[in-house]
């Protein structure tokens, strides 16, 4: 009974052996891998996203609210726009962006700095968006990380209504 037993435990340190390091190849070349490392947490995520995007703070973010010419855009869905946006934010949702876009390419052709945005830190979507723009040429494209969610809560101008585009 005692050599089925290290037989058994054998067999099993051989397969984990074999079976764990494959597993982690495979699980790091999927596009949909589980993360083997922590995310990073919420205070280091416009640092990880500024290096990929171009990320811009609340507080920058609110300045240029201000000056001419700066185009915020709202990468969530049109009824998430409606309920309520950045005051004076268009509507490009990023997955409806091929619907949605030549509502607003004027806008984004003669505007000197675009700035994206979605929910908060948890949400792709604004980070998405800057990242297709700047793959089809635009240069001044930041995403606000902390998103709406944070520009509410610190009481920033906010609008209400109306339709992708406009």
């Amino acid at each position: 009974m005692f050599n089925l037993l290290a037989k058994s435990l054998k067999e099993a340190l051989l397969i984990m052996i074999v079976v764990v390091p494959l597993a982690l190849i495979v699980n790091q070349f999927r596009s949909s891998g589980i993360p083997l490392w922590p995310l990073p947490d919420a205070e280091n995520t416009s640092e990880v996203v500024s290096k990929n995007t171009g990320a811009i703070s609340i507080e920058e973010a609110a300045i240029k609210l201000q000056e001419k010419g700066t185009l915020f855009l709202d990468a969530r869905a049109p009824e998430d726009y409606s309920a309520g946006h950045v005051a004076g934010a268009l509507n490009l949702p990023v997955h409806q962006f091929d619907q949605h876009f030549l509502h607003v390419v004027q806008q984004l052709e003669t505007s000197p700095i675009i700035i994206t945005y979605c929910d908060g830190v948890d949400c792709p979507q604004g980070c998405d968006l800057a990242l297709t723009l700047k793959e089809m040429g635009f240069e001044k494209v930041y995403f606000l990380a902390d998103g709406l969610n944070e520009w509410i809560s610190r009481g920033l101008p906010t609008g209400r209504g109306g339709l992708a585009g406009d």
